[in-house]
């Protein structure tokens, strides 16, 4: 009876018109109060951002930039060949100790990047993330100023394609209500690299208040809760591919899109993916973990403690939010009143 519910029209226009934007206010200018009124600071003086994302497509791929291919460029000459071969080596030494089993034993298929650059290439790419620009990009479509939540490095090589798992079933980011993300191609991205991908659906806009309903229903780790093709096919609107020359990149709110990548099929490829969150994510790391990534750089940035929007952006972690619970709570409420389509 609930499901039927939750499945029907009514209830769809139930959230859209009632309870996502209660929360989403309530989101804005109570849990995130603090954010909220840096942005309004951070936007009085006029910004640039790479491009005004939007609440009811929150997708956009940028091509022909030149900041991105500049640092697209700095990334791979970081990764040569013998650092990569050694990389590749060890994504095929099997190992069973991954939480994500998608990614474990003879299925193993990328590893982290980032903390094994050199520190200078490392400070560029926390220069990028922390830059006016985009910063201004995320806090724009925020409505919020952001919080860095996550760099990663990704390499992902070829390996029992024909075994699609894991982060290459479509999937949203189940982290929280809202966030940006933007993913870089590192190397030239085709069809055979296993290109990232997103979909839009005609109820985008509930974000996470709206899942598809058939999913992956297997106990195994990292595939759970994922979408399969044939069944994406039916509901997806429109397709966009991060395919092209080092450099091309997507804007996205991951906790909102369908999103997929790294089933590469004859060729490898090198992902960077920055994720820009607010204090409520269950996807922004403890203090100490962050300050392994951006201590090289700050250490440099004499500015950086008395400037409130940096200390906000490096730094600001929230007491309530601590322990994950609320934001757990949070989470699970979107689940329970979420639309099913």
């Amino acid at each position: 009876m609930i499901l039927k519910i939750k499945k029907s029209y009514l209830w769809f226009i139930i959230l859209k018109i009632l309870i996502v934007p209660i929360f989403d206010f309530i989101w804005k200018n109570i849990i995130n109060i603090h954010g909220r009124l840096l942005n309004f600071l951070w936007f009085y003086k006029k910004k640039n951002f790479f491009y005004n994302l939007n609440q009811a497509k929150p997708i956009y791929k940028l091509e022909n930039i030149q900041e991105l291919k500049n640092l697209a460029s700095k990334i791979l000459n970081a990764c040569d060949n013998n650092f990569l071969k050694k990389v590749e080596e060890e994504i095929k030494t099997p190992t069973y100790g991954h939480i994500n089993e998608s990614n474990n034993g003879e299925n193993k298929y990328f590893a982290q990047l980032f903390d094994r650059l050199d520190e200078d290439t490392k400070n560029e790419i926390i220069k990028f993330a922390s830059s006016d620009l985009m910063i201004s990009t995320a806090s724009n479509y925020l409505k919020v100023f952001p919080i860095l939540s996550k760099v990663a490095l990704t390499y992902h090589i070829p390996r029992n394609y024909e075994k699609q798992r894991g982060a290459m079933m479509f999937h949203k980011d189940e982290f929280g209500y809202k966030s940006m993300d933007i993913f870089i191609a590192i190397n030239d991205i085709d069809s055979e690299t296993g290109p990232f991908k997103t979909v839009t659906t005609k109820f985008d806009s509930l974000g996470p208040f709206a899942r598809i309903y058939d999913e992956d229903k297997s106990m195994i780790r990292g595939n759970r809760g994922k979408i399969k093709n044939e069944v994406i096919n039916k509901k997806k609107i429109n397709e966009i591919s991060i395919e092209g020359k080092s450099g091309t990149a997507i804007l996205i709110d991951s906790f909102k899109c369908y999103h997929s990548g790294g089933h590469c099929k004859s060729k490898p490829r090198i992902l960077l993916r920055i994720l820009y969150g607010t204090i409520d994510n269950l996807s922004l790391p403890p203090i100490d973990i962050i300050n392994k990534t951006t201590g090289s750089f700050l250490n440099t940035d004499m500015n950086y403690k008395e400037d409130k929007f940096k200390r906000f952006f490096f730094s600001k972690r929230s007491f309530f939010f601590t322990n994950k619970k609320l934001s757990k709570f949070l989470y699970q409420f979107m689940r329970i009143f979420c639309f099913k389509f």
